[in-house]
């Protein structure tokens, strides 16, 4: 609602601002229009960012997203962090990136929790840490964010800032994977196909590749192939067998059996 509400302001704002003087985007101006609510001026800061509905202006998103973060709102203090991560307005900080997720990511936001244990996995304006990254990781995964399961599961696979542990890697990886993300989808067929943390079934593990292949996972396309190939878990067929490899080449990828 709120985005549908920021769409309608930032039309009436265009009317005001054609016949009367002055900013009809200034930061008071929009403000007001706003009429107080701070989910609806977040939300015209996402159209100023994009273009949508309103002039593509960096640093009139930067101006509202700052303002909000300085009220202490996660989602503004979050979005002046990837502004700073992205150097979108402002010059390019990771140490004012991490800064800013981390003031989001310690009132739960579970998108600045997600980029905080990127940070701390990269070393990047904070020091590297692998436990802290599967930390946050964690935080964020325990919300439902696919991206940072899908991360938390590569920790465990990998041994990196937790004990490894396939099962526990495995249970990340699906969870991910239900949400449409297509690496988790991937790493979920890499499982199915090699039994790490669960029984190996070739089936499970071809019907996952595909659905990360359909979205062109590389690596995923290339995978299908083989299993077309050799009559693994599908049906032998050289012909689909051949269209997956060359999705896969068409993308850099050449290895073929």
């Amino acid at each position: 609602m709120p985005k549908i509400w920021a769409a309608i302001v930032m039309a009436l704002l265009l009317v005001v601002g054609a016949a009367q003087a002055g900013d009809p985007y200034s930061l008071e101006a929009l403000k007001k229009a706003a009429g107080g609510d701070n989910e609806v001026l977040l939300a015209m800061g996402d159209r100023f960012l994009a273009g949508r509905d309103a002039p593509e202006d960096a640093d009139k998103a930067f101006e509202i997203f700052k303002y909000l973060a300085d009220q202490g709102m996660p989602a503004g203090q979050y979005m002046v962090g990837v502004m700073y991560n992205d150097g979108l307005a402002v010059d390019q900080s990771d140490d004012e990136a991490a800064r800013w997720f981390r003031r989001a990511a310690e009132q739960g936001y579970p998108e600045a929790q997600f980029y905080l244990g990127v940070a701390h996995e990269n070393g990047s304006g904070v020091g590297r840490n692998f436990a802290e990254a599967a930390r946050w990781y964690r935080l964020a995964a325990d919300q439902g964010l696919a991206e940072a399961q899908f991360n938390l599961g590569l920790a465990y696979y990998q041994g990196q800032g937790v004990k490894k542990d396939y099962r526990e890697a495995f249970k990340w990886f699906r969870l991910a994977a239900e949400q449409g993300l297509p690496d988790a989808q991937n790493n979920l067929g890499l499982a199915y196909e090699k039994g790490d943390g669960v029984q190996p079934d070739p089936a499970e593990a071809a019907m996952w590749y595909r659905q990360a292949a359909e979205q062109g996972h590389v690596e995923a396309q290339a995978a299908l192939g083989a299993m077309y190939h050799d009559g693994r878990g599908v049906p032998r067929d050289p012909a689909e067998s051949e269209k997956w490899f060359k999705l896969a080449e068409e993308q850099g990828h050449f290895e073929e059996p």
